[in-house]
């Protein structure tokens, strides 16, 4: 694992996962790294917090003081981030950066802005690649916390399925005949957040999918939730109809409310086709 201090540039690498091996990329032993220590000043109320340290304002389609663990870029994607203090409904207050050491791992492909707020990606990396960033927020080479990032390659449509989108119309169906969710998320990971009352970061239930870009074929499989619908159908089709549009049919989602009457059916039954548009 290599180390880097505030302004200097860095080599990150992947772990590719083809046929169930391990493959890992070279790396370029001749890096010069740099360390730079921080002034006490600046850095002793970072040092002196017990506040959890998270990573924001990479990702244009969530909230940008919405810290993250994870993200799906291309090969050769380069992206901003932000490192800071999480202080729940307050905010998240920024971290200097020469208030932080920079780890990569595995050491290899990627590389460190000179400023520490841009991360590149290498342009082969496979699909499947995985690489950390973690912030070690450090004094005098006492590390106090830390903050991990992990970035996971994936294909460009893979990529334009992740984002928070929300309800917008139906086609093939009555609208009052049904319940559809207002919010569903797709995260780096194959992971998915639905939810029908939006608040904050109240998810009803999550789980993790599959997604098959060329034949649409979508599955849901639900693992955990604060209101877990007993009824969510495992299997629909899903297809990203342009940058800011999405259509799902052959899915339920699930009842929301199922101990109560109601004429609503589901929207695999009734043939409905759900869109929904990305929150930008």
């Amino acid at each position: 694992m290599s180390g880097i201090r505030g302004s200097v540039w860095a080599a990150a690498g992947l772990t590719a996962l083809a046929a169930g091996a391990c493959v890992s990329a070279a790396v370029e032993d001749d890096t010069q790294m740099t360390a730079v220590r921080a002034p006490l000043e600046e850095c002793s109320a970072v040092t002196r917090s017990n506040a959890p340290i998270g990573f924001y304002g990479m990702d244009r389609r969530y909230s940008p003081s919405e810290t993250m663990s994870s993200v799906a870029v291309v090969a050769g994607a380069s992206f901003p981030f932000r490192i800071g203090e999480y202080y729940g409904p307050s905010g998240v207050r920024p971290v200097p950066g020469q208030c932080i050491e920079w780890q990569i791992e595995p050491p290899g492909h990627a590389s460190l802005s000179e400023d520490g707020e841009r991360l590149t990606m290498a342009d082969d990396l496979p699909v499947g690649s995985v690489v950390q960033l973690t912030a070690v927020i450090a004094q005098e080479g006492e590390p106090t916390r830390t903050g991990a990032l992990r970035i996971s390659i994936v294909d460009e449509a893979s990529r334009q399925l992740i984002g928070t989108w929300s309800f917008e119309d139906v086609r093939g169906c009555s609208r009052m005949s049904i319940d559809p969710p207002r919010e569903v998320r797709f995260d780096a990971e194959n992971f998915a957040r639905v939810a029908w009352t939006v608040f904050e970061r109240y998810w009803d239930y999550w789980g993790h999918y599959t997604w098959d870009p060329e034949t649409g074929a979508f599955g849901l499989e639900p693992t955990g939730g604060n209101r877990l619908p007993p009824d969510v159908s495992a299997t629909g089709r899903l297809v990203v109809e342009e940058e800011r549009q999405l259509a799902i049919s052959g899915l339920h989602f699930g009842t929301r409310e199922p101990d109560r009457q109601t004429a609503l059916v589901s929207a695999a039954d009734a043939g409905c086709t759900l869109v929904f548009r990305r929150q930008m």
